[in-house]
């Protein structure tokens, strides 16, 4: 996951645009060549967000927005991520959101 911590404050990242397809987010790169499912949990254990990523085409990277599956931001925190796919098997990492 890049980058990692998330700084919502870094001098890089631009002021969200509505409408706008390039506003902050994470990127989740390495994904496998094939689909995939991405679920974001907190510490906890609840679900925040599912991706589906297909990777067929040779696209190894996923875009996630920084917006729970409720549609809310997600506030400052460490988040845990589990890639499945069905070759490639599973996968779990961690991140860090600094608002």
């Amino acid at each position: 996951v890049v980058p990692n911590p998330f700084r919502a404050s870094a001098p890089w990242e631009r002021e969200p645009v509505p409408g706008d397809a390039i506003t902050r987010h994470l990127d989740f790169m390495g994904l496998p060549a094939e689909r995939s499912t991405i679920r974001i949990y907190t510490l906890a254990g609840d679900l925040v967000q599912t991706i589906e990523h297909d990777g067929r085409n040779g696209d190894g990277q996923a875009a996630w927005n920084l917006v729970s599956r409720n549609g809310q931001e997600v506030e400052s925190g460490v988040y845990l991520f589990t890639v499945e796919a069905a070759r490639a098997g599973h996968q779990t990492g961690r991140f860090v959101v600094i608002r």
